[in-house]
């Protein structure tokens, strides 16, 4: 390929990179250039500004090939019918085109950083307040297997979660080797290579209908969920119910590594129909769409304290449920 033509290539796809633009990797790693967004309904995208420190959940490095918001800004577009674009923002910045430009209409920020960009005035009307999650995993055998205990597990297959998962692995492996079971006393297929599954739900179908996994470890929020009986086999999406499982053991609880609890926010000009939908819609994903908010590190989105529009009086709290 000519030279100049890398060249171009190189610096198209370094815009949406540099700037505010369409903020830092609005939508994904994969669609730098928004086509995606392109193919949705002509009309002008729904805004929200996202103010987060980079790390932990927000090191791009970790992000695969999505950023942490773009489930959410998806399911948004979905529910809206319209696209949704969301920004990675300081709260200064968000705080100027909330309030002096119109290029946001709405905004998700920490209580800490919403208390600071409130000193120099009201800041909108509060829609919706984050609620952090809370993990645990649940150690579960086969219900027809032999094992009781996690000292059985020894010499055994063991399935956990994503590499580096701070429920589905780490803290998964801390309490087996507590229980005197370390990695290198576990079965695998090859020497020294643990077995990572993608997904709770993918340990949950190895354990239950796999052949050779003993045991794993999977989501206590989606073990608790299941029905007592009635789960089935299927070669597209299998289900599962308590009684498939025998459970060995919880992790403590750990919060999700995420940025603060915080609002929600609607810019005082924005559409009052628009900021009504997307209210319900926020509230209803927590039980409707869970996985949407778990990207983010949240639970749910709650009503305001007392339902006043303004949690300034009584910050979101950080206890576990």
């Amino acid at each position: 390929m000519p030279r100049r033509i890398v060249v171009g290539l190189v610096l198209l796809l370094a815009l949406p990179l540099s700037g505010c633009g369409e903020g830092l990797f609005s939508a994904s790693l994969l669609d730098p250039l928004g086509i995606a967004r392109a193919l949705l309904p002509n009309e002008k995208p729904v805004r929200i500004g996202l103010a987060c420190e980079w790390g932990g959940l927000f090191d791009v490095r970790r992000w695969g090939k999505q950023a942490p918001w773009t489930p959410l800004a998806r399911a948004l577009s979905e529910e809206l019918g319209r696209p949704v674009v969301i920004e990675n923002l300081r709260p200064f910045q968000i705080r100027f085109h909330l309030t002096d430009s119109d290029r946001l209409q709405f905004a998700l920020l920490g209580a800490t950083d919403y208390a600071a960009i409130r000193e120099d005035g009201a800041v909108g009307t509060v829609l919706a307040v984050s609620e952090v999650r809370w993990r645990q995993g649940v150690i579960v055998c086969n219900a027809r297997s032999e094992i009781q205990s996690l000292g059985d597990l020894a010499g055994k297959r063991f399935a956990f979660g994503p590499e580096k998962d701070a429920v589905l692995h780490t803290a998964t492996a801390a309490l087996l080797e507590a229980a005197g079971v370390p990695p290198d006393k576990l079965a695998t297929v090859l020497p020294g290579v643990r077995e990572f599954h993608p997904s709770s739900r993918a340990v949950a179908g190895a354990v239950a209908y796999g052949l050779g996994v003993n045991a794993g470890v999977v989501q206590a929020d989606e073990f608790d969920a299941y029905p007592e009986t009635g789960g089935k086999w299927s070669p597209l999406r299998p289900t599962f119910s308590k009684d498939q499982f025998r459970v060995l053991a919880r992790t403590p609880l750990s919060r999700a590594e995420t940025m603060e609890e915080g609002p929600f926010l609607a810019r005082d000009q924005a559409d009052e129909v628009l900021a009504h939908k997307i209210r319900e819609v926020l509230l209803s994903f927590g039980d409707a769409r869970p996985e949407v908010l778990h990207s983010l590190g949240f639970s749910r989105f709650r009503a305001p304290p007392d339902d006043s529009g303004d949690p300034a009086d009584s910050p979101p709290g950080t206890a576990a449920p």
